[in-house]
């Protein structure tokens, strides 16, 4: 029984054995979803077989899915203070313990109730106290909770009795998923439980007491309902069917999986036969077979039709009741299928993780492992660039060791990190964490590193350090992206994943490699013991036989006794190496020294001799033994390291010396002389410009005399073969031409007249073309090594490829001079239509600062949009075909937005090989005469516009002045009169175009129009004249009709009116009439002041006619005309539509 200490104990310590986080660390098993889906088969046709046994069933299927030592159910019941747990099933180890019980408060399933979540513990005994009596004892326990109604009341555990026993993360999703049968189990068999107590109860009263059977069927019916509050589960939906077909009842988890409501239940719209899809019809057909003729269904998987008209996939179980209908228990298992279709593509991901692990697992070449992970990781990412750097403890910085697509000056950079440099690889370095930068740009802790960064044209970046298991630095993993890039989630978890595999690899390779060497060092040691072991007495004596020694020196055995072993040692070694075992001998120490043997074979051998004495138990030495292991290859690997050592150290040298120079001559001098001076001979010599393969010019050469080559050189005066070796690419050699029986006597005389004793020679040759030969000579003979002519051909291929780059950047600065120095747009950019270069014209034309900005720019970006696939598509590919073309087309100002018009000319950039790698132009800005263009055909269609206008009123205006000729004729007295009135009124419509045509689209203001007319008569504004109205401007055809209109009116009053009196006045007024639609205008000409009345004309006359017909038709006008006591008034009424008045003035609103 626990104790109050036991139980404080049990608080404190936890935190301690709770290992959930673990199962996130572990390395996982993938997901065996056919085993799952298994299980729940058995789990849900047990359900519908036999309820009660569902609870050991779910926890046998926990012991096999979980490889678990043991596993159980465990309920929560009354008792004690808090209530007990009793293990209602168990299976495995502690499968005696059924039916046992623990105080809530100190058991492991007390926690989880409390958490309501799914817990690791370890050694939970050390923990719990009432467990420590436990056996077997438990080392690892994995709980999930089980709820009913919401509320937790149990748990399904599973038990691991070993210490190397361990769950991971699958195991964990399999023991949740298996929990929620553990509840529907539990209500299930609690439900059945009441409904059996029940039925008894009221078959025992039905036969006592007939007047009970209300009550009885009261509390039937409360078990009945306690039974469908049971099966009002959320996870497991259940039906009832009639033999036809239709779902009679269903629980409202049923309906929530469907998405139908009861109201649709209870109207029959529910059949399996609806439900089901057409592919699907088959599969329950043979379930119902299977029903009919056995009583049961066998689960079987499916798909259901939602409301919504989507499905929805379901485990189905069913079984016959005895009335016919069908009972069916459904597990909604679409959301396992979604789940599965998630983990198929984590599972590629996974696979090439895995692939790549068995990769790494199998490879025994830590560059091949590395090369194998960089590869896989910039895959993942997407990336452009990356690198592994190796932690190097000594110095405690990284190196890089794998790259990819980086340049010299990256490497160079960042050759050595520490913690304490501003760049991605050294932060994480010092955090102990990925750095993960989207911009470098935006980034001020990067400002280090930026220049390297720019130069090798990346911007974003992320590093994720590598450690051993114990958390030392491995090294580092790097990808690198050309454009700002944020890592997703799944690559930053993947990533991790890959840098624990990385790391893991890498130490275990490092591991191995270790091993391996130990081991090789074991297996040589085994061996040199089959080739030299062998005892001496306690003076250092040989008294005993070694086969081995005699095997590998050939000594006999008479020369092998006694002292005769120092007769095998080289003369070099022998005096002292015999001091040296003397001394050992003496002083009773180990020998460890190397010598020279004699080998059975011949020749001399290397070896290491380790001798140690054994001692009596009093001390004494009781004899010597000893081994000889053949050391020859470390000295020979020795000799070979060193030399390449000297090597890379020249090369490096020459690196250095070459790098700064920019002159081709200066640069195979210098590679000459630093040759020369390595190779200790008297003279070295690059040539090229080799258009005669048989004349050899004498090129930049180097002789510490002076003695150098000059004019050229007949190759056959030297070997008759020569020319032909060299132009197909041989090393040619000779230790001393004097002694080669293969020359002739004048070939001789010609390597004497030139002080050359051994020589050799170095061609280059590039696409069957000998472009270069490196010579270098020595005064006298001189044997030549292999490495000495490796060396000189590495000599050539660098000299080469830096007079290359020499004379590439001088052809590059002498175009760039030209290109900055042009008025034209200038560019390249690769066959991927990013620019590389861009001259400050063509900067300047389309509105960019610089040409950073013009490279992180793309090419299809100039353009407008919408002639960007004219230039993808048609142009840029017949460019491809053809070499060259030209366009015009639009240019777009980044700043501006504005239209450059641009003669667009591209031709194609080819690589050695002849095969385009890019594209130039020289694009030429057009845009003023474009403008030029357009403006001279817009003048051109305004000319026709006009010429058009002016031919349409001519028209117009002769065919007024015929009209008013012929009807002034008709109403002429004589032709003084017609004489008259017609020059009278071709004035008035004279003037009416001549204010017209100063501006048509102005129309003509009315008041001037009545002005002008009445001044023609002197009349005057002011003295005979009144002129009131609102401004109104009159279209210049109404202005014409109404201009003759007012000139009638005129000559009326002059002729006949008050104009033709002093005293004569004329009041001329006009207004708006609001209240219709369009507004009318009123115009109002009222004379007075005549003394006598003027009798009303009989005679009706062309301004009869004008105003009362004219008028009417041109303007849709009314005329009223009224000869009054003291003279002439005159209203004319007219329609304000667009016809009459200018836009302005049709909306015009007055007071009447």
């Amino acid at each position: 029984m626990a104790t109050a200490d036991d139980l404080g104990r049990t608080m404190t310590g936890l935190d301690e054995g709770l290992i959930t986080a673990e199962l996130a660390r572990r390395l996982s098993r993938a997901p065996d979803h056919a085993a799952e889906s298994r299980a729940l088969s058995i789990l849900a046709q047990e359900m519908a077989t036999s309820p009660r046994s569902v609870l050991r069933k779910c926890a046998e299927l926990v012991l096999e899915l979980c490889h678990a030592d043991s596993a159980g159910i465990s309920i929560l019941e009354p008792g004690g203070e808090n209530g007990i747990f009793r293990w209602h099933a168990i299976v495995g180890g502690l499968a005696a313990h059924l039916g046992g019980t623990i105080p809530r408060e100190v058991s492991p399933c007390g926690v989880v109730i409390a958490r309501n979540k799914l817990l690791l513990f370890r050694e939970a005994g050390q923990i719990f106290p009432d467990l420590r009596g436990i056996e077997p004892r438990i080392h690892e326990t994995l709980l999930a909770p089980w709820s009913v109604n919401g509320e937790p009341v149990g748990t399904l555990w599973a038990i691991k009795h070993t210490p190397e026993g361990q769950f991971d993360a699958e195991n964990a999703r399999l023991l949740q998923s298996l929990a929620h049968f553990a509840a529907a189990a539990s209500q299930m068999t609690d439900a059945l439980d009441e409904v059996k107590v029940t039925r008894e109860e009221l078959e025992r009263r039905v036969e006592e007491r007939t007047h009970a059977l209300s009550e009885a069927y009261d509390r039937a019916s409360a078990s009945e309902a306690r039974l469908r509050t049971a099966l009002e589960i959320e996870t497991v939906g259940v039906i009832y069917l009639d033999p036809e077909g239709q779902i009679i009842d269903a629980n409202d988890a049923f309906l929530t999986m469907g998405g139908y409501s009861r109201d649709d239940l209870e109207a029959g719209r529910l059949t399996w036969q609806a439900l089901t899809p057409p592919e699907w019809m088959a599969a329950s057909e043979r379930a119902i077979a299977e029903l009919q003729a056995t009583g049961r269904t066998t689960p079987y998987e499916k798909e259901y039709f939602r409301k919504d008209g989507s499905r929805w996939c379901a485990l189905f179980a069913a079984k016959r009741l005895p009335d016919g209908t069908a009972f069916e228990f459904i597990l909604d298992t679409t959301a396992r299928k979604q789940a599965e279709e998630a983990l198929a593509a984590e599972l590629k991901a996974m696979t090439r993780l895995h692939e790549l692990s068995r990769q790494v697992v199998r490879s025994a070449d830590l560059q091949a492992m590395l090369d194998a992970i960089l590869d896989a990781t910039i895959e993942l990412h997407g990336a452009d660039f990356g690198n592994i750097q190796l932690y190097d403890e000594a110095t405690q910085t990284l190196r890089i060791v794998v790259q990819r697509g980086f340049q010299q000056p990256f490497l160079d950079h960042f050759a050595e990190v520490d913690v304490e440099e501003g760049s991605a690889c050294g932060m994480a370095l010092a955090r102990r964490e990925r750095v993960v930068i989207d911009n470098v740009e935006q980034e001020p802790a990067y400002a280090p590193s930026l220049p390297a960064a720019r130069e090798a044209g990346y911007l974003a970046v992320q590093s994720t350090p590598l450690f051993t298991p114990m958390g030392k630095p491995l090294g580092m993993l790097s990808t690198h992206f050309r454009e700002p890039h944020r890592l997703s989630e799944r690559d930053l978890r993947l990533t991790g994943i890959y840098a624990r595999q990385a790391s893991d690899a890498i130490a275990t390779q490092l591991l191995t490699q270790s091993l391996q060497e130990s081991e090789e060092r074991f297996r040589s040691l085994v061996e040199s013991w089959a080739q030299a072991v062998w005892e001496t007495d306690a003076e250092g004596k040989v008294t005993t036989d070694s086969s081995s020694w005699r095997a590998y020196t050939g000594q006999n055995l008479q020369e092998w006794l006694g002292n005769g072993w120092a007769n095998a040692i080289h003369p070099d070694d022998r005096a002292e190496r015999e001091r040296q075992w003397r001394e050992a001998v003496r002083e009773r120490r180990p020998l460890n020294a190397e010598a020279r043997l004699q080998h059975a074979e011949g020749g001399w051998r290397w070896t290491n001799v380790h001798a140690a004495p054994l001692l009596a138990s009093d001390g004494s030495v009781r004899k010597w033994v000893g081994m000889n292991i053949d050391i020859t290859e470390r000295k020979q690997a020795e000799e070979a390291l060193r030399a390449s050592e000297e090597r890379q150290a020249f090369l490096l040298k020459l690196s250095d010396v070459l790098r700064p120079l920019g002159d081709a001559h200066e640069i195979q001098r210098e590679a000459s002389r630093v040759l020369r001076e390595h190779l200790g001979g008297n003279r070295v010599v690059y040539s090229e410009a080799l258009s005669d393969a048989e004349i050899v010019p004498a090129g930049a050469d180097y002789a510490p005399d002076a003695s150098w080559f000059s004019g050229s050189y007949r190759l056959s005066n030297y070997s008759p073969d020569l020319a032909a070796s060299y132009q197909a690419g041989h090393v040619i050699s000779q230790d001393d031409p004097a002694s080669d029986p293969r020359l002739s006597d004048q070939q001789r005389r010609a390597f004497a007249a030139d002080r050359t004793g051994g020589w050799a020679g170095v061609p280059l040759v590039k696409e069957s073309h000998l472009v270069a030969l490196l010579v270098a000579t020595f005064p006298g003979p001189h044997t030549w090594t292999p490495a000495e002519l490796a060396l000189m051909q590495e000599v050539a291929e660098r000299t080469w490829a830096a007079v290359e780059r020499a004379r590439a950047e001088t052809a590059w600065r002498r175009f760039a001079a030209l290109a900055e120095a042009s008025r034209e747009f200038i560019g390249m950019c690769d066959t991927q239509l990013v620019p590389f270069y861009v001259n400050a014209a063509g900067l300047r034309l389309v509105g960019l600062d610089s040409l950073e900005q013009a490279q992180h720019t793309p090419v299809l970006d100039f353009f407008f949009p919408e002639d960007q696939a004219l230039i993808r598509d048609e142009f840029l590919p017949q460019v491809l075909r053809e070499g060259r073309g030209e366009i015009e087309i639009r240019f777009r100002h980044f700043k501006t937005g504005e239209a450059l018009w641009v003669i667009y000319s591209v031709v194609t950039l080819n690589d050695e090989h002849g095969k385009p790698s890019g594209y130039g132009t020289v694009t030429r800005d057009i845009t003023e005469r474009k403008k030029t263009e357009e403006a001279l055909r817009a003048s051109e269609r305004q000319a026709q516009l006009l010429l058009g206008e002016l031919q349409h009123r001519v028209r117009n205006t002769l065919a007024v002045i015929r009209s008013i000729a012929r009807r002034t004729a008709e109403a002429s007295k004589s032709v003084e009169d017609y004489a008259m009135h017609l020059d009278g009124r071709i004035n008035a419509f004279a003037r009416v175009q001549t204010a017209v045509a100063r501006d048509p689209a102005a129309g003509l203001d009315l008041t001037e129009l009545v002005a002008d007319e009445l001044l023609t008569y002197a009349a005057r504004e002011g003295e005979q004249v009144r002129i009131t109205g609102p401004a109104m401007r009159l279209q210049p055809k109404a202005a014409e009709t109404f201009g003759l209109a007012i000139h009638e009116l005129a000559t009326n009053a002059v002729k006949h009116g008050a104009l033709s009196v002093p005293q004569g006045r004329i009041r001329i007024s006009w207004r708006v009439q609001n209240g219709t639609d369009p507004p009318r205008l009123i115009f109002e000409w009222k004379e007075c002041g005549r003394p006598e009345r003027v009798a009303k004309r009989r005679r009706r006359g062309f301004g009869t006619d004008l105003l009362e017909r004219t008028l009417t038709y041109e303007l849709k006008a009314k005329t009223i005309q009224a000869f009054e006591p003291d003279g002439l008034r005159c209203t004319i009424e007219l329609p304000m539509t667009e016809r009459l008045v200018m836009g302005n003035s049709v909306n015009m609103r007055q007071q009447d």
